[in-house]
């Protein structure tokens, strides 16, 4: 039996021998099998070109006439023999498989069972391959070609929607095709990044500066600047001479002839290779250099007291600590009266090698601060000092050295840079080369937010030595993620911390940062201060991938960002990818807030918080303080209006006196019993009774009785009794009506 409307071909017709067990109730003979088969392509595929194509394989069969027969089942696989998927047709002789892929080989054969689901042996076998479809004819089947519409196209290598043959740049390394070709590169690998000539200097560098990337620059004296960068090519001991006086800097007392010593200068925070000697440093109105003749501090008003050292109280004495200790002096103690704490400057020195390790100065953390993540390494010991500054820029003198050790991290049982609990498996390949990441030592991974991951590698670079630590931190709760006007609105990765150790001190850096899943569009890199707590756009030194998979950045020791604040060889970066309702960097979180001279002259005071959380919102503000006020007014005007009401009403009762009737009551005061009044109003026109009803209205105090119908009833009775007061029967009975009416 064949299905209306499809298209079949019929392949072979196959026989099918029912196998007995032991309570065999199926007759041995054979039942025909017929196997057809028909391609479907959806329509969709035609939209997607990059889909797989299904095909459908239909099946019939002539039915077997066994009474005990229950019905057959369909086995098939992609091996000669062997069946791994099958399906119960039931007691029926058609049935159609699904869900195969094009271009695979298929082997099918079927079985019969009876009620207790013995099955016979499996029918002879039949062979199907399902053809591939090549739209464009470009003899590239569609599920291998990115371009399935276009004939021209078939690859696009960086997935930047352009294909390979109009492409200039098919790895999307920034190096055109043409130029990679002709110094034997691969056009179709992202090799930006490697140094192919070894002379320190990356490809992409090389592109840029027109030389040749598989030619090293001669280096006569060997002392590993190329010559054509070494101001003495011939001289081993010097490389510069920055004031071109002939002598090397290394020999020169005075690199850049301002007649201050390199020493002096470097003393007191001066920059030995700029021309300073007519700058005022301290602001006194004496020069630089009058203050080196005059053996005075250029750094110190001379009519200004610097403030007195402060003193360290914690930790000191060698007590272990954890490694992000509290750093804490003692108060601010200042000679100068009105003068005020502007300052705090913050250095730790690690004793098995003197080197700083940490210098930075706050105007935030003037008496404490937390030692960022990353700083210190585990089981060390450090010295560590501080030194005030005022609201001048005047530093104090240091203050004594404090001692501390750290203790062992117990977040890092094996040591190797990574929490435990951050680690990623063991055949992880974020870099997609092939190697699982944990056998290389040029990339670090760990685990980020919500099962993500994200690996650091600096594969191919000559200035960075390792990647001594890395950790991620993705709390929603941490304070690093508190609002502010520089914090990105979400971190899809987390906060990213790493350790770079650089070869020398003030080497800049290119790492790679690949991403477990592609980072969203419109996230940039962000660089996190974790003594300010602000955040800086940093996406001017960094660059996506096409895909978003990876992003590079460049980076330099003692540079924007390096949070240990000073050249010494070692690059600590807090970062991540963030994405952001503000464009631009931070006011507050820029590269100003990134102070690595010791020295330096302080910016004055900013303004506080509140100023800053209010600033760019002051529009907004008066807005709605005048809407404020508007209403105030209306209910202001409310009042008065109400008050003049009143005051007219009483002085209308007084004036009217014994004329003053029901009616003006009601208009005067609104009495509830409004329609009682009005008829007792109308029980009597005489001056009497309107005096009855004038008495009985009159206000009352605490003391007097309440209003009612008695009332009006016994005032009545006693002015009819006055002298020269009457009052008929008739009235008085009406008077009495108006209790009723009233009740």
């Amino acid at each position: 039996m064949h299905l209306k409307g499809i298209i079949r071909q019929t392949i072979q017709k196959i026989q099918c021998a029912p196998k007995r067990a032991q309570s065999s109730v199926l007759s041995p003979r054979n039942f025909n099998f017929l196997l057809t088969l028909f391609l479907l392509i959806p329509l969709t595929l035609y939209l997607i070109p990059s889909a797989v194509h299904a095909a459908a394989v239909d099946l019939e069969w002539d039915a077997n006439t066994e009474p005990e027969l229950a019905g057959y089942k369909i086995h098939w696989g992609i091996s000669d023999g062997q069946y791994t998927s099958s399906k119960d047709v039931g007691n029926t002789t058609t049935c159609t498989i699904t869900g195969l892929d094009e271009g695979k080989t298929y082997y099918f054969a079927a079985t019969a069972y009876d009620g207790g689901q013995t099955e016979s042996d499996y029918s002879n076998q039949v062979i199907y391959t399902v053809p591939l479809t090549d739209s464009d004819g470009d003899g590239v089947p569609d599920n291998q070609d990115d371009f399935p519409s276009d004939p021209d196209e078939t690859t696009d290598t960086d997935g930047d929607g352009t294909g390979n043959n109009a492409d200039t740049d098919d790895d999307n390394d920034k190096m055109p095709d043409t130029w990679e070709l002709q110094y034997g590169f691969n056009p179709l690998i992202d090799d930006a990044s490697n140094d192919s000539d070894g002379d320190g200097i990356s490809n992409l560098d090389e592109y840029y500066a027109g030389t040749d990337p598989t030619v090293p620059p001669s280096d006569s004296d060997g002392d590993g600047v190329p010559d054509n960068e070494d101001a003495f090519p011939a001289d081993a001991s010097e490389t510069t001479d920055t004031d071109n006086d002939g002598t090397g800097n290394n020999a020169d007392t005075d690199d850049d002839n301002d007649k201050m010593p390199d020493d002096w200068e470097i003393q007191y925070g001066l920059d030995p290779l700029k021309d300073d000697a007519s700058n005022d440093a301290d602001g006194d109105g004496v020069s630089n250099l009058d203050e080196f003749y005059a053996d005075s501090d250029p750094v110190v008003p001379q009519d200004n007291f610097e403030p007195d050292a402060p003193i360290l109280t914690t930790p000191t004495n060698q007590l272990v600590v954890q490694l992000t200790p509290e750093l804490k002096t003692g108060k601010f103690i200042d000679p100068n009266s009105g003068d005020f704490h502007s300052a705090t400057q913050w250095q730790i020195i690690r004793e098995s090698d003197d080197v700083c390790i940490f210098n930075i100065t706050s105007e935030d953390s003037l008496t404490r601060l937390e030692v960022p993540k990353l700083i210190l390494d585990q089981n060390e010991d450090y010295t560590w000092k501080a030194r005030h500054y005022d609201n001048h820029g005047t530093p104090s003198n240091w203050s004594s050295s404090g001692a501390f050790s750290t203790n062992i991290d117990p977040e890092d049982s094996n040591d190797n840079g990574i929490p435990d609990v951050q680690e990623v498996d063991t055949i992880s390949d974020l870099d997609g080369d092939g190697t699982d990441d944990a056998a290389q030592n040029t990339i670090k991974c760990v685990k980020t937010a919500q099962g993500k991951a994200l690996g650091i590698s600096f594969k191919g670079s000559s200035t960075v030595v390792s990647i001594e630590s890395m950790s991620a931190e993705y709390d929603d709760q941490n304070e690093i993620y508190a609002a502010d006007s520089s914090t990105p609105t979400d971190f899809p990765f987390g906060l990213i911390n790493f350790k770079l150790i650089m070869n020398q001190p003030g080497d800049q850096a290119v790492i790679t940062v690949y991403f477990s899943e592609p980072a969203p569009e419109g996230g940039i890199w962000f660089k996190y201060d974790p003594i300010e707590a602000t955040w800086t756009d940093f996406s001017s030194q960094t660059a996506f991938s096409a895909d978003r998979q990876s992003i590079t950045l460049y980076l330099e020791d003692g540079g924007e960002g390096d949070a240990d604040g000073i050249v010494n060889g070692i690059i600590v970066d807090p970062s991540g990818v963030g994405v952001s309702s503000f464009s631009g960097g931070s006011s507050a979180g820029g590269a100003s807030c990134f102070i690595s001279t010791a020295s330096s002259r302080l910016r004055p005071r900013q303004a506080g918080p509140v100023w800053n959380e209010i600033r760019g919102r002051e529009l907004a503000i008066v807005a709605v303080l005048l809407g404020l006020l508007q209403a105030l007014m209306i209910v202001f005007r409310r009042i008065k209006e109400r008050w003049e009401e009143m005051q007219r009403r009483y002085e209308m009762y007084h004036e009217r006196g014994p004329r003053f009737t029901a009616s003006d009551i009601i208009k005067a005061h609104g009495s509830p019993v409004e329609s009682s009044w009005r008829r007792a109003a109308k029980l009597n026109s005489t001056g009497q009774a309107r005096r009855t009803v004038h008495v009985a209205s009159q206000p009352r105090s605490k003391s007097s009785p309440s209003l009612s119908a008695q009332n009006i009833s016994g005032q009545a009775k006693r002015m009819s009794q006055a002298p020269g007061m009457k009052i008929s029967g008739a009235s008085s009975t009406r008077v009495l009506s108006a209790r009723k009416i009233i009740n």
